[in-house]
């Protein structure tokens, strides 16, 4: 009997150290947007970064959009590439995903082609990443989503962008996803919340209201993506959770704006008296975000832990529809509370 037990207990051991699975090693990253200035300020967050980088590790940046003020890039070699990215961030030997702001269509009228210089970029710097005006990739657990939410509000490329990513979503079979553009879906800065742009709802035309982007918030990304990037309005701020989705905006790269809180939308953080960078680890389960200023003081930090997905179902209200309307979830039949 004392053997049987024994050698029970022997298999049992041999299984569970079959099935255990090695330690995810963490995703660490910086984001940050807004930052083409070739400013003071932005030299003195590309020093904070490195320093911090150096301190706690990462893989690589987010670069979050307008990343050339002014009349954005306007050829193949312009110096702008030197003194407003690689000369600011020299410190920083990682990959830059960046994508497109407002900005970088140059100032209005915009000059829908400006955006090529940047994606041929691509191929001549060691750390610039920009394949297309909207890309995919992935590290580990983590599957970054790139918007060229500027494109999309112009209807550049909306229809293409929308079923790329509605696609591209469901499809992932990432742990972690993370959907980043330049345009906020919900802000307490100056631009305030899509739809609601500048706020003059709809008293202004959709491109300028940020309507289609609203949409696309809601109907492809809500509840499917579990983390949103954002800058435009140039401060610090984590709002808190809608939809099953956590929306933060980084976009005090190079200045600040202030928090006018048009909409009132309630916070975790919010930040706007220096500019500053948010750092970011994922290992695991766990989702930790830090902001600190241009001097790398640490401002705010917060974690958040990946819950299980529950036994609800999207109720679509018309055949096709790709996302899932947050009034609409029902549980499914016997499931859950």
């Amino acid at each position: 009997m004392l053997a049987r037990l024994r050698l029970r207990l022997l298999l049992c051991a041999s299984l569970c150290a079959a099935l255990a699975m090695p330690a995810t090693a963490a995703v660490r990253f910086l984001a940050l947007g807004d930052a083409g200035e070739g400013n003071p300020a932005q030299y003195a967050i590309g020093k904070a970064m490195t320093a911090l980088c150096a301190r706690k590790g990462c893989d690589f940046v987010i670069y979050l959009g307008d990343n050339f003020y002014g009349q954005g890039i306007t050829r193949p070699d312009d110096p702008q590439f030197q003194h407003k990215f690689e000369l600011p961030y020299a410190g920083l030997d990682l990959p830059f995903y960046a994508m497109l702001g407002n900005h970088d269509y140059g100032d209005p009228p915009l000059d829908y082609w400006k955006p090529q210089f940047q994606i041929a970029y691509t191929w001549r710097s060691a750390r610039w990443k920009m394949p297309h005006p909207f890309y995919r990739v992935q590290k580990d657990e983590v599957a970054l989503f790139a918007l060229d939410t500027t494109g999309y509000l112009q209807g550049v490329n909306a229809d293409a962008q929308r079923a790329w990513l509605a696609g591209a979503l469901a499809i992932s079979g990432a742990k972690w996803n993370i959907v980043a553009g330049h345009h906020p879906y919900l802000s307490n800065g100056e631009h305030g919340n899509a739809g609601n742009y500048e706020g003059c709802g709809n008293f202004c035309p959709a491109i300028v209201n940020g309507a289609p982007l609203k949409h696309l918030f809601e109907e492809i990304v809500c509840g499917h993506a579990d983390i949103v990037l954002s800058a435009h309005d140039h401060n610090l701020q984590w709002p808190k959770s809608r939809c099953g989705t956590e929306f933060i905006i980084s976009g005090a790269g190079s200045k600040t704006t202030r928090l006018v809180r048009r909409d009132a939308n309630p916070v975790h953080f919010e930040h706007d008296r220096t500019p500053g960078f948010l750092w970011a680890s994922i290992e695991g389960e766990r989702f930790s975000a830090e902001f600190y200023d241009l001097h790398g003081k640490l401002l705010y930090k917060r974690s958040i832990s990946k819950a299980a997905p529950p036994a609800w179902r999207c109720t679509r209200p018309w055949p096709g529809y790709a996302g899932c309307l947050p009034a609409q979830l029902q549980p499914e039949a016997g499931g859950g509370d």
